[in-house]
């Protein structure tokens, strides 16, 4: 049995080349997947629909299919589905239907690592077309904010911004840049040890701060695994690197 199955959705696309757009969900994927242990079973659906925003709608207990609906695609725009569908990719693997709620604090975070899987994939591909999407037209604010904040400013910045970021909704398009400024932020890490991504599986489902949170996200994972997490706290909670 495939472990990573993803269908479209045929009579939601407004086209006949179904096998392209499968062809770039798949690759899409990849580049996330493949650093998964053990090949996990995923099953996704993928729809699409003129306006509205990307999302993923998580299946119902005894259902074994998430639902992710893109948005605004037209067929030969590749990047944006590359672009969108690595973003709902990585809230399927988190499991996200189990983290998030009307209520949760750290939505911020899990949207900073969605809005990363995009970036990763993007960069990943080695495609000049799609690091000039992600960079220079998606992400365009983001990148040139996280340009003039100093490597040993960051904390600091990301600090003065937390209780804002987790009192608000992620759907507000200013936070949502900021989201994406952390992920610009996670960027190198996550390219020089990709094994991460096995660990963003692991995610606990807590309102702590963010400091607490990365030591928490630390006792989900393997004992060999430890160490990613802790990279990801040194590069966004301390100053002294």
């Amino acid at each position: 049995m495939q472990k990573l199955s993803i269908e479209l959705d045929e009579s939601s696309w407004e086209t006949a080349n179904f096998d392209l757009v499968k062809e770039t969900l798949h690759s899409s994927a990849h580049y996330i997947y493949k650093n998964l242990k053990d090949n996990p079973t995923y099953r996704i659906l993928v729809s699409h629909q003129r306006g509205g925003c990307p999302m993923t709608r998580y299946r119902k207990p005894g259902e074994e299919t998430d639902t992710v609906v893109l948005t605004n695609s037209p067929l030969e725009y590749k990047a944006q589905i590359m672009y969108q569908f690595a973003h709902e990719f990585c809230h399927v693997i988190t499991d996200h239907n189990y983290l998030r709620s009307d209520s949760s604090k750290n939505g911020w975070f899990h949207e900073s690592l969605s809005e990363l899987a995009s970036i990763f994939t993007m960069y990943q591909s080695g495609s000049v077309e799609y690091v000039t999407y992600v960079d220079h037209q998606c992400l365009s604010a983001a990148k040139n904010m996280y340009s003039r904040i100093e490597s040993d400013q960051f904390a600091v910045w990301l600090l003065e911004r937390e209780n804002f970021l987790r009192n608000t909704d992620a759907r507000v398009g200013y936070c949502r840049k900021w989201n994406a400024v952390v992920a610009y932020r996670l960027l190198e890490i996550f390219e020089k040890h990709p094994e991460i991504w096995n660990c963003v599986r692991y995610l606990p489902k807590s309102d702590s701060s963010i400091k607490q949170y990365l030591k928490e996200w630390e006792t989900t994972v393997n004992r060999t695994e430890k160490h990613l997490v802790d990279c990801v706290s040194m590069v966004l909670t301390r100053t002294n690197i």
